[in-house]
């Protein structure tokens, strides 16, 4: 297939483009920090718990012995490049997004190597088919593949429509888009993992939702588990067989002690989707330093029928707790985000921003189109 260019076409289906690089903010997840709610049933607390907490520092017999051994971590890179004036007299903004998810391996007690990656480009470009693109069309830039994209065709984690005369928020909206795009990303990469090594732990980080491994299609997938260090404090778990909402969360991890992991819960985050949840819970791996809520760990694994077995299941659930415990990082460091990373998460973090462009190299790449270099 030939070279395409994105630029002369761009150029001749709209009344001008306009060049404008901004950098966006990018990978800033703020915790939820919702109150507890009012007079919450302490009844309906303990009958949301599938297992009460437990200490986890020291390994039991009758754990499952948890080897933990992919561990897959993301980034994605988003510039605004400028802006198109369509044919209808709309101001689009045009960006580039390069999505990275990386993931390292551990078979050799402490020694990491990069197992694999998979990196995207893509133009970022709301109403492409009203300008004359199809999604998924390959244009070359500066040597670069790139995928055009549309931000308001596709899925993100907003489902809200959007109005195209609002600049700001199709920008906002390209952002998500390219969220969402890294998210399938580490999707495909944990599904090749593990068709490749079944037997194998792989730890994602961030919730099991993100990659839509807690649905049918997936189940069989027992041996991946999520991490999150930012999480809502008033989940939908499941009470007495019925999805509601509790408001407890905050003052379960406030008090949650050093080398424990929460009560289990099962976790139903959409009305409707019952059969979509996890099991869940929390492990405080530090102390608190800069809020309650520093130093842990939100913890998922898919609903797989083996952990139908309650005693299988508490057993396992220990034992990836004690895995993850002996996998956190040293406390003695300044940065904020290091007492709830595991030491892999932040090798594979690195390794995925390794692979990313510097922001005056996706400028470059942009006004060297221009130019018709």
């Amino acid at each position: 297939m030939g070279k395409k260019n994105f630029r002369k076409k761009l150029e001749s289906r709209v009344n001008k483009v306009y060049d404008s690089v901004e950098g966006e903010v990018e990978e800033l997840l703020n915790q939820l920090n919702s109150p507890d709610l009012p007079g919450y049933d302490t009844t309906k607390e303990k009958m949301s718990r599938l297992h009460p907490e437990e200490k986890i520092t020291l390994m039991d017999d009758a754990w499952e012995k948890i080897n933990l051994s992919y561990f897959i971590d993301g980034t994605v890179k988003t510039l605004k490049v400028g802006g198109v004036e369509g044919s209808d007299n709309l101001y689009y903004p045009i960006s580039l997004s390069q999505v990275v998810a990386a993931a390292v391996s551990c078979m050799d007690g402490n020694k990491f190597c990069k197992n694999t990656a998979i990196e995207k480009l893509y133009i970022l470009l709301p109403n492409i088919f009203q300008l004359g693109f199809e999604k998924e069309e390959i244009y070359s830039m500066c040597g670069y593949d790139w995928f055009v994209d549309d931000p308001l065709s596709g899925k993100t984690v907003e489902k809200k429509e959007v109005d195209v005369a609002d600049f700001m928020a199709l920008r906002r909206k390209s952002i998500t888009r390219a969220r969402w795009l890294m998210r399938q990303s580490e999707r495909e990469l944990v599904t090749s993992i593990f068709k490749q090594d079944r037997n194998k732990w792989i730890v994602r980080d961030g919730t099991l939702f993100d990659i839509s491994i807690q649905t049918a299609a997936e189940r069989d997938m027992s041996n991946i588990i999520g991490l999150s260090k930012t999480f809502t404090l008033n989940p939908w778990v499941e009470i007495d067989g019925k999805r509601e909402q509790i408001g407890y969360i905050q003052k379960l991890v406030r008090n949650l002690k050093i080398g424990y992991r929460s009560p289990v819960y099962k976790l139903i985050p959409e009305e409707g989707r019952e059969e979509k949840y996890t099991y869940m819970w929390f492990l405080r791996l530090h102390p608190s330093r800069f809020s309650p809520f520093d130093g842990v760990l939100k913890v998922e694994i898919p609903p797989h029928v083996i952990y139908k077995d309650e005693k299988y299941r508490v057993n396992t659930i220990n034992g990836i707790s004690h895995a993850i415990w002996n996998w956190r990082m040293p406390y003695d460091c300044d940065i904020r985000r290091n007492v709830t990373f595991l030491y892999p998460i932040r090798v594979a973090e690195n390794a995925a921003k390794s692979l990313t462009f510097s922001i005056e190299k996706m400028n470059g790449i942009w006004m060297a189109e221009k130019s018709g270099s």
